[in-house]
This record gives C-alpha cells, sequence and structure tokens, in this order.
C-alpha cells in the first residue's frame, strides 16, 4: 500500500514538473503562427494567400476564420470576406484558424500621365 502513495507522489509531482511545463507551453507556441503575405483570393469560406518562406520559396495557403476573427483593414474592423487580392495581410492562427487579421489595401497603380506636347 505505501508503494502505492509513493507511486503516486511521483506521478503527480512529475505532472506539475518544470520540465513538463515547459513542453507544453512548446506545444502551445507551435500551434500559434503569423503567416505575412499577400491575398490572393476568397472562394466564399477561406482566404488564399500567398507568402514567402524562410527559405525564399513561395507558397499558398487557405486561411479560415469564425466569427471570432478580428479583421482590419487599414485599421478599420471589417468582414473577413471583405478582403480582395493583393492587400498585404498578417494573420496571426491558432490551430489553424485565422484569430487576427491585420490587412492594408493593395497600393494605388499610378495613373499614365498625359503626354505634354510642346
Amino acid at each position: 500500500m505505501r508503494w502505492m502513495a509513493i507511486l503516486a507522489a511521483l506521478i503527480f509531482a512529475s505532472a506539475f514538473s518544470p520540465a513538463t511545463q515547459a513542453a507544453r507551453i512548446g506545444k502551445i507556441a507551435r500551434q500559434t503562427r503569423v503567416l505575412t503575405g499577400t491575398v490572393v483570393g476568397f472562394d466564399g469560406k477561406r482566404l488564399a494567400i500567398s507568402f514567402t518562406t524562410p527559405k525564399g520559396q513561395t507558397r499558398e495557403r487557405k486561411i479560415r476564420g469564425n466569427k471570432e476573427t478580428k479583421v482590419t483593414l487599414d485599421g478599420t474592423p471589417v468582414e473577413f470576406s471583405s478582403l480582395r487580392a493583393g492587400e498585404k495581410v498578417t494573420v496571426t492562427l491558432s490551430h489553424g484558424v485565422a484569430t487576427e487579421v491585420i490587412a492594408s489595401s493593395a497600393p494605388a497603380t499610378p495613373a499614365s500621365e498625359p503626354s505634354s506636347a510642346n
């Protein structure tokens, strides 16, 4: 009976050890990710963004949002579905779902200047 009490105490102590807590924090950190890229499109449910990996490869990823996803465009709150191709975005993902999207408008294309005939 005494050995069961010792075993239970060891199991309890290991569950709250600093190493166990650090492993849990590391797991949470791996489940949260930030992507910076450009909106490619929106299919009605998911936002497609293009981004560059740390190795310099261009990738495309479709991002899901939900009713709690905070989305801003040039500092103004907007709907997830209102983002358009060409806009620059920084997306915070938690467990594969966007929790925050910060977008900036696509730069305006400069109008061609009329030629001045002298």
